[in-house]
């Protein structure tokens, strides 16, 4: 078996640089200047240098180094190989009747430098590769409009948001105007912008959470501390203080309402009964009834007592004239002389006349709780009586039929901070000094002392 040879290269090492140069036995590594102009290096005849190995290679840049074969004789079969890049070269082998060039520079590559683009994104500084630094709220895209092109650092527009967020069918925001919480969508022609308006309209002042047209003082607020909930302005809601009547014998069982069937099925059924309250000359009809404030309710506001009615009979023109005595005190206040109201108007009806059956609303002069009237849980007795015998009323011979009295109410939360206080306590949410003065809604003025 033939064993393979590793043949030893000499490394003599010698520099040219004149033009031509024939290597011969003292020629190793050969290290070529070209830098006065291109060099030729011939190669000795290949009969005589049978396993003679040469290195070459070029040590600057400028010009070219042109190995050329001895007579017709070939490397990797042509008549020369040319080294072009500084610190190329290769190894050139013989065998006796032609060379081989294996390319074996030594291996320095160039500098590496950053394009304009490549530059807005990365930071090289000798060779380390880093990020360059970039504007607030700009990311690295491409054209805004128009074809394609190498991406930048910018801000992002309408195009960008409607290409990542499709929201077809969602309300929007014009990103064109300031950033107040708007919700967006997209209509499939463009952006529209539905304003919430959250900054202006939902604000915490440091005590509740004010969600509304907070400006316009008109909003739901919640409490920090409790969690309560107050309607403040046009927030607030009206509702019913429904009244259970009572007839009761007060000496003068005359005056009582006649509790009789107005309505049946139409074949015999028992029917349903209302009190109805005739056209009396003296002992007119009557009735009475206590009503309790309700914790929901805005203490200090109107309350708006109403009658709700039917008469037996058509009549126009005609008019029933109410009545309605009370007298209304807060806990712990106590009660005095009673007040008599009158109404004859029909509520949201222009109508002269009275229709038989019709349900109709008749509602007293608003009733506005002075100081000693506007706590929780203030109580008004009333008595409700038709005032037949006066001159106002015209229904004659009519009996008109109750239905039911109650109040229009406002309110301003699902109930009271406190069983006895309609308001979280002042204490939590402010800080006073000695010499502060508070003035209270029903419009006690306090003094704080030390």
């Amino acid at each position: 078996m033939t064993r393979p040879r590793l043949r030893q290269i000499d490394f003599d090492t010698s520099t040219v640089t004149t033009t031509p140069t024939t290597l011969g036995p003292a020629h190793g590594f050969v290290r070529v200047d070209s830098t006065a102009g291109n060099i030729t290096i011939n190669l000795p005849a290949a009969a005589s240098n049978t396993d003679k190995v040469f290195w070459i290679v070029k040590v600057v840049a400028a010009n070219s180094v042109i190995v050329d074969a001895n007579g017709a004789e070939l490397i990797n079969g042509a008549a020369t190989y040319t080294i072009s890049d500084q610190w190329g070269g290769a190894i050139f082998a013989c065998n006796g009747t032609t060379w081989t060039a294996i390319s074996g520079g030594i291996d320095v590559h160039d500098a590496v430098t950053l394009d304009a683009d490549a530059a807005v994104l990365l930071d090289l500084t000798g060779q380390e590769i880093g990020l360059d630094t970039q504007t607030a709220n700009t990311v690295l895209a491409g054209p805004t409009t128009g074809a394609a092109n190498e991406p930048t650092f910018r801000a992002l527009v309408e195009a960008d948001i409607d290409e990542i967020l499709p929201l077809a069918g969602l309300s929007d925001v014009d990103t064109t105007g300031t950033a107040t919480g708007d919700i967006i969508y997209n209509t499939g022609a463009g952006w529209e912008d539905y304003p919430l308006n959250i900054g202006t309209n939902v604000i915490n002042d440091g005590t509740e959470l004010q969600l509304g047209n907070v400006s316009g003082g008109n909003y739901v607020a919640i409490s920090d501390t409790s969690g309560e909930v107050t309607l403040v302005g046009d927030a607030r809601q009206w509702d019913d203080l429904q009244v259970t009547v009572v007839i009761r014998n007060t000496g003068a069982t005359t005056r009582d309402p006649t509790f009789t069937k107005w309505f049946d099925n139409g074949a015999g059924s028992r029917g349903v009964y209302v009190y109805g309250f005739g056209d009396e000359g003296v002992n007119e009809k009557e009735l009475t009834f206590t009503m309790q404030m309700a914790h929901r309710q805005v203490p200090t506001e109107a309350i708006h007592m109403h009658v709700h009615w039917i008469g037996d009979t058509t009549a126009d023109p005609a008019v029933v004239k109410w009545g309605l005595e009370y007298t209304w005190k807060s806990p712990l206040e106590v009660f005095g002389n009673t007040t008599i109201v009158y109404a004859t108007a029909l509520e949201n009806d222009a109508a002269t006349g009275i229709t038989q059956y019709k349900h109709n609303i008749t509602e007293f002069t608003a009733l506005t709780p002075g100081v000693t009237q506007d706590d929780l849980s203030s109580i008004l007795i009333g008595r409700l009586f038709r005032n037949s015998s006066h001159a106002d009323d015209t229904y004659t011979g009519g009996v008109a039929g109750l239905l039911a009295i109650d109040a229009h109410v406002l309110i301003d939360s699902f109930g009271s901070a406190e069983e006895y206080t309609k308001y979280e306590d002042i204490a939590d949410n402010l800080l006073l000094e000695s010499g502060d003065a508070i003035l209270l809604e029903n419009g006690d003025l306090i003094l704080l002392e030390a």
